[in-house]
Parts: structure tokens; C-alpha cells; sequence
């Protein structure tokens, strides 16, 4: 997920129409745009809920920033493209958090929320020993315990060392971490080990169509083992329908989040559907694909050799 508050698959219709309307409008239109939607804290926020598999309850949910309906800069793609343009990505992802923490709770609803946020901003609000961020969560009636901060952009961590101080002061304070998209082919297994997270996020890529792919079973297995052996809980990202939900509550998986928990809305509900609650108390087991024979592995002095074909 694209930081800050990254967005979702829910913003593509409306990433062609804002993308129309940017064709008319100059670069310096737009950043005049975006200064006005900073200073006047004028973002949008849509929170997604995230399932505990175990409690057949919510977690918590994550925060989704949008423009202003009818905005040229209603996409959150948009947003960042502009906020890159500008040089001003730190000022949208500081306006994004903190505005986050206020849009929740005006909502009301209780569990945790997750706020997508890079190393550079964590180490950012850790520095006043997150003043900035705790006095924003307390005029919102929110503890510090009720913060999740998922680290996007793994890639881009240069200094682990700051981040783990970062991470080590505000977690002092009660604020948690999660490691986001984890599997996604960048180095979250070194920072897994190194930041010693909370919470991980398995990237979406292994969820879809699982209930058919022995091959995703077999790792979703393994990262759960992984997780055991760390002592992380597990979210599994883009659950579309009740198959991939059942089987990974078959395998023991955490946390589950995905259109079929529950799509982004500004007024979430502190329940999940019925539905979801449904597959997540059924004793039902499904019958997963079987495991794909090894293939057959010769040896010539002590190397493994690969079948001829």
C-alpha cells in the first residue's frame, strides 16, 4: 500500500474522472489545489475494517485518505503524484496521519487504528517523543494503546538504526508497529527481524484464489510458522470471498482484512457482517488442493541436480 494512507482498488473509478479533470488544470493549479486542501484540513478519510479470525470480532481498521468529492485531486494517486511534484510528500503524509486520528474519533467506533506511514515520518513524530501525534489521538478521545503504525515503503528504510529508536520511544508510549505487505519481494524478512514488529501484513498477492493454489497454502504455512517462531500475529491483506476467508482460518491465520470483511466507508460499523461471522464460527473443513508431488532430485557429489527433460 502506497503511503500516506495508502489507497485501495476502491479508487479506481474515480482515478479516470479526477485524472479527466487534471488534464485541464496547469501544475501550478493543481499545487495552489493542494496547499488550499493542507491549510484548510480538508482531506477525507474512509477506514476499512480488519477481522481477529479467533474472536470472529474487529480489530481495528485502516485509515484511506480522498480528496474532497468532486475534487481534482479526489484520488489518492493524484494526491501523491502532486505531493512528489511539489516536494511537499512529507507535509500530505504528517496532514493525512493527524488528520486520520481526529476523522476516527469523530466516528466512535472502538478498536485500533492503522495508519500507513514511511520510516522517514515515524522517526519524524518520535522526535518530540510524539507529542504531536498523542496530543492529536488524546483531543480525540483516542490512547495511545488504539495506534497501529504500519510501515510502508520498505524499500526506502536506509537508517534501521533511527527507525528502531523511533520505533523503541514511541512504542514506550504504547503506539504499535506493523510491517506491511510482507512478502511483496522487498526486504521485510531483515526488517521482521530487525524492528521486531507487533503485527505483519501478508501482501495480498498470496491470498488471492489460495483456496485453489497449493503452492500459496504451502507459504501462507510457512509465514505462519514464521510468525509463531516471532511471536508476530498475521493479517492477511485482499480477502475478496468467503473461500480464501475459510481457508485461512483452516490454517490458523490471525487477522484477516479485505472487500469481503468489509469495504472502505467514512461511517464504519463496530460489528462485522454477518456473514463474515458466519464463516469465521463454522466448524467446516474445507478440502484444500493437495500438495503438487516434489520432483524427482538426483544428487552427483553432494549437489542437487535437476531432472532432465
Amino acid at each position: 500500500m502506497p503511503c500516506p494512507l495508502g489507497a485501495s482498488r476502491l479508487d479506481r473509478p474515480e482515478r479516470s474522472l479526477s485524472a479527466s479533470r487534471n488534464i485541464m488544470l496547469s501544475k501550478s493549479d493543481l499545487f495552489v489545489l493542494f496547499d488550499a486542501l493542507l491549510e484548510t484540513h480538508a482531506l477525507e478519510y474512509e477506514f476499512q475494517p480488519i477481522a481477529d479470525i479467533g474472536r470472529a470480532s474487529v480489530l481495528g481498521y485502516e485509515a484511506l485518505m480522498r480528496g474532497p468529492l468532486g475534487s481534482a485531486l479526489r484520488s489518492p494517486d493524484d494526491l501523491l503524484s502532486v505531493a512528489k511534484s511539489a516536494g511537499r510528500m512529507a507535509d500530505l503524509e504528517r496532514e493525512a496521519c493527524l488528520g486520520a486520528i481526529s476523522a476516527f474519533g469523530r466516528v466512535g467506533v472502538p478498536g485500533k487504528l492503522f495508519l500507513n506511514l514511511s520510516g522517514s515520518m515515524i522517526e519524524h513524530f518520535a522526535r518530540d517523543n510524539g507529542r504531536q501525534m498523542l496530543d492529536c489521538a488524546q483531543q480525540a478521545g483516542l490512547s495511545p494503546g488504539r495506534l497501529v503504525l504500519e510501515l510502508t515503503e520498505h524499500e526506502r528504510v536506509e537508517d534501521v538504526e533511527g527507525l528502531q529508536v523511533a520505533m523503541k520511544t514511541l512504542a514506550a508510549l504504547g503506539v504499535t508497529l506493523a510491517l506491511d505487505d510482507f512478502g511483496d519481494g522487498r526486504s521485510s524478512l531483515r526488517l521482521w527481524v530487525q524492528l521486531k514488529p507487533q503485527i505483519v501484513k501478508l501482501d495480498k498477492y498470496f491470498v488471492r484464489g489460495l483456496q485453489g493454489d497449493s503452492r500459496k497454502i504451502e507459504v501462507i504455512r510457512s509465514v505462519l510458522r514464521l510468525a509463531e517462531v516471532l511471536a508476530t500475529p498475521l493479517v492477511a491483506e485482499g480477502i475478496e470471498d468467503a473461500a480464501e476467508l475459510a481457508v485461512l482460518r483452516n490454517l490458523g491465520c490471525h487477522y484477516a482484512q479485505g472487500y469481503c470483511i468489509g469495504r472502505p466507508t467514512a461511517a464504519p460499523t463496530a460489528v462485522l457482517p454477518d456473514a463474515v461471522v458466519n464463516v469465521l464460527t463454522s466448524g467446516k473443513i474445507l478440502v484444500l488442493p493437495r500438495r503438487a508431488p516434489a520432483a524427482h532430485r538426483a544428487t552427483r557429489g553432494g549437489l542437487v541436480v535437476a531432472p532432465q527433460h
